[in-house]
This record gives structure tokens, C-alpha cells and sequence, in this order.
């Protein structure tokens, strides 16, 4: 009966301490990371970028490695992560909160406000890629779409 009450007692303060970790994050800020470029997907396939899409005459690529800081409104660190190669993300934040999102890509940093409500599936444009040289950024008006 000894043996028996160890690995018991041991399992129930385990799920104690999990569901207790669990229940200070239980929200998840979720979305990609992308940008705009007149380059072509093959050349930009080159430099290991992953294309998502075409829009009005320009291609969408992934943000692939891009960090991401999330911050409250008091400026407090909740939340930290990277993008996956195709610049998805999900990063376990505090609920109820509305959030600072801050995305390092490259030489840019660009800053986001998403409400508690609008912390699904959304995509933040970080700019575009229009010159000779793949690296070089013209300024996009940032914008988050749902």
C-alpha cells in the first residue's frame, strides 16, 4: 500500500501545479508575419523566403524567424516567441488583456495594439521589399487583418 500512495500523491501535485500554469496563461495570441514584394516568388525562393500569395501586382511573402515580444498596457513583458517558416505564430498570453505586439524582423521592428477580443488569426503586414537589393524596405502603412 506504501508503494502505491507515493507515485499517487506525486501525480495529483503534479496536475495541481500543471492546471494551476495553465490557468495563468490560458489565452493564445495567434497570426502571421508577412510582407509585400514586387519580386518574383522564384527569386525570392532563392533567398529562402516562402511565398503566400499574389495581391494587386505585388507578392505576399512570409516573415519566416521574425521574433515577437508581447507586452500589456503597463509595458509588461507576457508573451515572447518567433514565427514559424511561414511566419505563423501562437504564443500563450494573459486574458482579458489588450496587448502590444512587437515584431523584429530583419533590420525592422514594427508595433501593433490588438484588443483581448482580436487575438485570433491575424495578420500583421510588416512592410515591402521593393528594391535591387532583397533587404532593402520601403514603409507600408501598418495594418492588421482579421
Amino acid at each position: 500500500m506504501k508503494n502505491i500512495i507515493t507515485p499517487v500523491l506525486f501525480s495529483v501535485i503534479m496536475l495541481t501545479v500543471c492546471s494551476a500554469a495553465v490557468g495563468l496563461s490560458n489565452n493564445t495570441l495567434n497570426g502571421a508575419a508577412q510582407f509585400k514584394s514586387s519580386f518574383s516568388s522564384s527569386y525570392m525562393a532563392k533567398h529562402g523566403y516562402v511565398f503566400i500569395e499574389e495581391s494587386n501586382k505585388s507578392n505576399i511573402f512570409a516573415a519566416g524567424d521574425a521574433e515577437i515580444i508581447i507586452k500589456n498596457k503597463n509595458g509588461k513583458l507576457v508573451g515572447k516567441g518567433k514565427t514559424d517558416r511561414e511566419g505563423a505564430f501562437s504564443i500563450a498570453v494573459p486574458e482579458g488583456e489588450s496587448y502590444k505586439v512587437i515584431i523584429k524582423y530583419h533590420d525592422r521592428e514594427t508595433e501593433y495594439e490588438v484588443s483581448s477580443l482580436k487575438t485570433r488569426n491575424f495578420i500583421a503586414y510588416l512592410g515591402e521589399f521593393d528594391s535591387d537589393e532583397v533587404g532593402s524596405w520601403i514603409d507600408a502603412k501598418l495594418k492588421i487583418r482579421y
